[in-house]
């Protein structure tokens, strides 16, 4: 990923992040088409999760919430120190 601030993400690094977990892979495509970038991903709603990126697997939307929870938690607490923990 280009930057360790989740907010100055590209389209290309939320994809990216996507891929690194392997159940989510099948959502990159409707991340992609709504240009969810890294202030988009950090501000994502249940309903825009499960309406707009299409994810109705209850599993698949609570793992989404709790990847983007430790996201948001990892970038608060090392900020622009934790590469290494974007990568995980």
């Amino acid at each position: 990923m280009k930057s360790q601030n989740v907010q100055e993400w590209t389209t290309s690094d939320v994809i990216e992040w996507l891929k690194a977990y392997q159940i989510f892979e099948k959502y990159a495509e409707s991340f992609l088409e709504n240009d969810i970038d890294g202030f988009a991903l950090l501000n994502l709603t249940d309903e825009e999760l499960k309406t707009d990126l299409k994810v109705t697997d209850e599993n698949d939307l609570k793992e989404f919430k709790t990847c983007i929870r430790k996201l948001v938690a990892l970038w608060v607490r090392f900020g622009r120190q934790s590469e290494a923990y974007f990568r995980e």
